[in-house]
């Protein structure tokens, strides 16, 4: 009876608005995050297996990675000890997408089962490439409608990596405001250039062909 007078219990959440509970579900034919539609809000990020780690170490990790994707992109705490930074703005379309870069295959000796699609691109004449933000063993993409949720998904996957894997690039990104207007005109960079007007869409017929390996 004392504690429950010195600590009141905490007021019931507020309810989500339909942008903060829009779900992607993260099980299905293809990963989450690669036709769903654009967010808000993103991060891309390229990890190195840490030295001596392998195949043992990169089935850990890409499990604990799962689970955590499954929580939080369903709207739940990513553990006990989770910080419920963001949960106050629930899923907000959140999606994590996961990726083996070239070199992922030899760490881990599964050189047989790298698809010819993963070789490496030739440079070219007027590439300018730092080496030190190119390339990486597994690759991050984080997408949501809301700042926060895509940052904490972010800090917790970089927590969940742990001994096993560090960062070795990353790269933050935004697109329009989801409701802010009808119709949206095509994205421009913060350079003014035009990007993705000729990406692939998925009604296209060798969509699947051109994308899934």
């Amino acid at each position: 009876a004392l504690g429950a007078a010195a600590y009141p219990a905490a007021p019931p959440a507020a309810p989500l608005t339909s942008l903060g509970a829009d779900t992607v579900m993260f099980h299905g034919k293809h990963q989450p995050g690669i036709t769903t539609a654009l967010q808000a809000r993103g991060h891309l990020v390229a990890f190195d297996l840490a030295a001596g780690a392998g195949r043992k170490e990169a089935a850990a990790l890409l499990r604990r990675w799962s689970t955590t994707a499954q929580r939080l992109m369903a709207g739940q705490a990513a553990t006990q000890n989770d910080t419920d930074v963001a949960r106050d703005a629930g899923p907000s379309s959140l999606t994590v997408t996961f990726g083996f870069g070239n070199s992922f295959f030899a760490r881990t000796g599964l050189e047989k089962q790298r698809p010819v699609a993963l070789d490496p691109l030739p440079d070219f004449s007027s590439d300018h490439l730092d080496r030190a933000r190119s390339n990486g063993d597994l690759w991050v993409q984080i997408g949501a409608d809301d700042a926060l949720v895509a940052f904490h998904a972010l800090r917790t996957l970089q927590k969940d990596a742990g001994s096993a894997a560090r960062v070795r690039w990353q790269m933050n990104g935004f697109n329009r405001s989801p409701g802010a207007t009808a119709q949206p005109m095509t994205a421009r960079n913060l350079m003014g250039q035009i990007d993705g007007t000729r990406n692939p869409k998925p009604s296209e017929s060798d969509f699947d062909r051109r994308i899934f390996v």
